[in-house]
């Protein structure tokens, strides 16, 4: 079984339409309906998602609303997705 680690900037693309955002939200429908989901992210990378979310709502690039909305998302999707845990000790062995 294959699954797709996705980095921060990816989940970013799902609410904040830039470059990549169709090929982002064409694997996030595929992945997310596969049982079990194919998708991964790291438990890390969730609050620097929605950070990011803050900045854009702050500078004025996304509606409150919207960041609501991605914040939701965001907390839910944690029920369909497979998080993976991190340690240092991949950085401590080099």
């Amino acid at each position: 079984m294959r699954y797709v680690y996705l980095d921060p900037s990816a989940w970013v693309k799902r609410y904040y339409h830039e470059p990549g955002t169709e090929l982002t939200n064409q694997l996030f429908d595929t992945l997310l309906r596969a049982r079990p989901p194919r998708l991964l992210c790291s438990r890390m990378g969730m609050p620097e998602v929605v950070a990011v979310l803050h900045r854009h709502r702050n500078a004025g690039r996304v509606t409150q609303a919207l960041f609501n909305t991605a914040y939701a998302y965001v907390e839910g999707s944690r029920v369909d997705l497979c998080v993976m845990e991190t340690d240092n000790r991949a950085s401590d062995a080099q």
